[in-house]
């Protein structure tokens, strides 16, 4: 099945069509069935900014799932625009993939774009829980240091710009815990199979590291101090 979609009310470089194809994995090369590939365009954006950035206007130019084999088709609606992405969605068991591009100046070769094979990582839920079990004026510093699991590639007249691109970025927390706030937890979208940095002092005693592996798909670490 392929969709087509249409807008009466704006105008897309004549209603020139571009074909997006590929093939949508998992973390084991299993396909993807049903994951959704969409095509936009962001105007009076200027440049790349994800999320797309208050004012400017969102179009959704085509529309379609992969099939059992993971294999898609899309037949979009083109635009000359400096910020058109093709983003790939399955459910909440994998992360996103996003393709970024200008296509104010550069048109694909025949009006295709052919992403290949496209990995979504397998995710796990990480749920991180810290309590004091020691007693009134007891303090914890810390910090969580793991990579977000969402690929963002930007390319260049068809080549990757890899100082633009972030996959798998390194995201953190840093928290104090005391007598106003003694306990908390914290819950994560991670790739499974990674690892999260669990940095701590007690009290301001000297910092301790422990690496905590996501080997499940519901992963729950608990520390008390």
């Amino acid at each position: 099945m392929i969709m087509i979609l249409t807008s009466c009310d704006t105008s897309f470089e004549s209603n020139t069509r571009l074909l997006v194809k590929g093939k949508v994995v998992d973390s084991d090369g299993n396909p993807v069935e049903n994951a959704e590939i969409s095509t936009y365009t962001y105007r009076g954006t200027g440049f790349f900014i994800y999320p797309a950035p208050t004012g400017s206007t969102e179009y959704l130019l085509g529309k379609n799932v992969s099939d059992a084999n993971g294999d898609f088709s899309v037949i979009s609606l083109y635009d000359n625009s400096s910020d058109f992405s093709i983003e790939i969605k399955a459910n909440e068991d994998y992360s996103e993939y996003i393709y970024r591009t200008s296509t104010y100046d550069y048109t694909p070769d025949d009006y295709l774009i052919n992403l290949q094979e496209v990995t979504l990582n397998n995710l796990a839920q990480a749920t991180i829980s810290i309590s004091r079990t020691s007693g009134e004026g007891n303090t914890i510093s810390y910090s969580l240091n793991y990579f977000y699991p969402t690929c963002i590639e930007v390319y260049d007249e068809g080549v990757l710009n890899s100082a633009e691109t972030f996959c798998n970025y390194p995201s953190y927390i840093n928290n104090t815990l005391d007598d106003n706030l003694p306990d908390t937890a914290h819950t994560l979208n991670v790739t499974q199979g990674s690892e999260i940095s669990f940095t701590y002092s007690i009290n301001n005693e000297p910092e301790i590291t422990e690496i905590l592996i996501v080997d499940v798909s519901n992963y729950q670490f608990n520390f008390n101090y």
